[in-house]
């Protein structure tokens, strides 16, 4: 499920109890000029379970994944260049990079509720790569 628009305003999507079962690409993908937020959703398989990113240059794009699931994928969370993430309840399980991953840069940051979101990454994967910031829940 991708959301972008062409030219601002930003596009507005809400994802509700949805399932992507990927060959590549991403489950839930924020891209330029979109806000997206994915509630009790889940992403198998591919690159990315949920992404944002804007490589537009704008560095508009805004997503909030909560109390959702990506497994048996590259990246769990990833906040690519030009857009921030908000992670809440999220859990990665048999991710092979990264649990959660922010490219940094103008933005690219993935700010994860550190209570309530897990991983479970068995083998060389690293649960945090880059620009990731835990806050306390609120």
């Amino acid at each position: 499920i991708r959301a972008t628009n062409a030219v601002s305003p930003r596009v507005q999507v809400e994802v509700i109890q949805s399932y992507a079962l990927l060959v590549g690409g991403a489950g839930f993908h924020a891209a330029q000029h979109s806000n997206m937020v994915a509630f009790q959703s889940h992403a198998e398989n591919g690159v990315d379970g949920f992404l944002a990113d804007d490589l537009g240059g704008t560095n508009d794009t805004q997503a909030i994944f909560s109390n959702s699931e990506a497994s048996y994928i590259t990246n769990g969370v990833h906040a690519g260049t030009g857009a921030n993430v908000q992670a809440g309840g999220v859990v990665v399980a048999f991710a092979s990079a990264c649990g959660f991953k922010g490219d940094g840069g103008a933005a690219g940051f993935v700010f994860f509720y550190s209570q309530t979101s897990r991983t479970f990454l068995p083998g060389a994967a690293n649960t945090f790569c880059g620009s990731t910031q835990g806050i306390p829940q609120t």
